[in-house]
């Protein structure tokens, strides 16, 4: 077998960085607390649709990535620079309007569920549980300043365009 010193040795970093990323979300957001405020304002936080306009138009793009690092807990040196959901929104647009956003966000999430539900459609609900998803992850990173989340809304929504069209083709009888 392998030493144990030699194992600690090749996993220890590892684990390292692991715990690393499972707290820097939460390490943020206590930096944010504590009163760090980040450069950008509610342009960055809606990114994705400022940078399709400025694509469509010509103009510069807006970077979200913060270049602002935060020391993660305990010892290790690293730094991130993830703020969590909540911290990120706070950060950039200040503790009322944070929440404020914060709170539509969760509300639309929970409107999109019910809708989805209310619907009995899978095509209906497949965008709510995408929301879900991507709020689950609140606690590491603000993930809608992607454009992926965009994306999935627009397929979502083509997507229960065709199958309300085919349970209405149905309903009359055609195939």
């Amino acid at each position: 077998g392998v030493p144990l010193d030699q194992l600690t040795t090749v996993f220890e970093p590892i684990f390292n960085h692991l715990i690393f990323y499972l707290t820097a979300g939460f390490a943020g957001l206590n930096a944010v607390a504590h009163g760090l405020e980040l450069d950008g304002g509610l342009m960055v936080l809606f990114v994705p649709i400022a940078n399709v306009a400025a694509a469509l138009t010509g103009e510069n793009y807006i970077g979200s990535i913060s270049h602002v690092y935060v020391n993660g807990f305990f010892d290790d040196p690293s730094a991130g620079n993830v703020y969590s959901m909540l911290g990120s929104l706070i950060a950039y647009v200040g503790l009322i309007f944070g929440f404020v956003i914060s709170t539509g966000i969760v509300g639309g999430a929970y409107l999109l569920f019910a809708i989805g539900w209310r619907q009995r459609s899978a095509a209906a609900r497949i965008p709510a549980f995408y929301v879900m998803a991507v709020l689950a992850f609140g606690w590491f990173e603000y993930y809608f300043w992607h454009l992926t989340p965009y994306e999935i809304a627009l397929f979502a929504v083509v997507g229960v365009v065709i199958d309300r069209r085919r349970s209405a083709r149905r309903r009359v009888g055609y195939r």
